[in-house]
């Protein structure tokens, strides 16, 4: 939450992509979708077929994405997939639709243990 918080105040335009330092596949032209279905809106919420919140990619507008994040912080939800989840105006995609864009949704892809990282190298060999 609080690097959403730095990001958001540090953002120059009236919307941000936030991602993590760990998604080494993010797609160029789903990030180009997300920023226009975004569009006089606050936001775009993915959405993954069990019905849970992906975080992150998303695009916030930015000066209701970094209040929303403050209060979150200020009450002690540090969940990033509140800030969109409770903002009004968001646009809810279901995260399978992004597959028209990237088929493999590799755009989700994170780096958490030595084992995704030794699977991406081997999707950066192939």
């Amino acid at each position: 939450m609080i690097g959403l918080i730095t990001g958001l105040t540090h953002a120059k335009g009236a919307y941000a992509v936030v991602a993590a330092c760990d998604m080494p596949f993010i797609n160029s032209d789903l990030v180009d979708l997300l920023f226009l279905l975004s569009f006089e809106l606050n936001g775009t919420l993915l959405i993954k077929p069990n019905g849970w919140i992906e975080p992150l990619p998303a695009v916030y507008k930015v000066d209701i994405g970094r209040k929303r994040a403050i209060q979150l912080r200020i009450q002690g939800d540090l969940r990033l997939r509140k800030v969109l989840e409770t903002l009004p105006d968001v646009a809810r995609i279901p995260v399978e639709r992004l597959k028209m864009i990237d088929p493999e949704l590799r755009s989700f892809f994170d780096l958490d243990t030595k084992d995704m990282y030794d699977e991406a190298m081997r999707i950066i060999k192939d």
